[in-house]
């Protein structure tokens, strides 16, 4: 059988290498045994900071007064007024019937609406064919107040009271009405709706009761 080469040495040649394998292996575990010096990253500690509170400053603002002030309860205003007005451009009629009472010592009103389609000429309600009223109508319950003899009625809530049986409801838009005194037991106003259809639309109320 062959042998491989290095394990055939002589055993002088072995000898002689051995104080070199020796020195060899002493470097080597002493190389081993040293010490590493590595690079040591330090930790971050955490500084607490003080951070400041902004404080916003509030300045108390006064609240702005009203630029209407409820009129006396008096007998200026106190009543049950009537206007009505005929509407070109929609072919119907509106009559409002305005009641201002006292409340304690505050003017409130209300209004009755009622509206109809007929001619310029029908100043009267017409009939259904079952007789009825053909003639739709508002409950509304408003705000009022006075500034320089100025007599302002807003209406606030509105409520349905009247049904046509024969025509189809047109629905209703909040009034702002605005006028005065004319000096001959009438009274001047002009109308402004929500839904903008009524533009300084004329009104003449006169009082039917006190």
């Amino acid at each position: 059988m062959r042998v491989s080469s290095a394990l055939a040495l002589p055993v002088a040649v072995v000898r002689s290498i051995s104080p070199y394998l020796l020195a060899s292996a002493a470097a080597g575990a002493i190389a081993i045994m040293a010490p590493v010096h590595a690079t040591i990253v330090p930790i971050p500690v955490p500084v607490a900071v003080p951070v400041h509170q902004v404080v916003t400053r509030t300045i108390a603002m006064p609240i702005p007064l009203a630029i209407t002030m409820p009129p006396r309860c008096d007998d200026t205003y106190v009543g049950t007024w009537v206007a009505s007005t005929y509407r070109t451009e929609f072919a119907d009629w509106h009559r409002y019937t305005m009641h201002l009472r006292c409340r304690g010592d505050q003017l409130v009103g209300t209004l009755d609406l009622e509206q109809w389609r007929a001619g310029p000429s029908a100043t009267q309600v017409p009939a259904c064919a079952d007789g009825g009223p053909d003639e739709n109508g508002e409950y509304i319950v408003a705000r009022v107040s006075e500034r320089d003899g100025v007599l302002r009625v807003d209406a606030v809530t509105a409520t349905p009271r009247l049904l046509s049986a024969c025509s189809i409801e047109t629905g209703y838009s909040l009034d702002h009405f605005a006028g005065k005194l004319d000096g001959h037991g009438g009274l001047d106003m002009l109308n402004n709706d929500e839904a903008g259809n009524a533009h300084d639309r004329p009104y003449h109320f006169h009082r039917i009761d006190r």
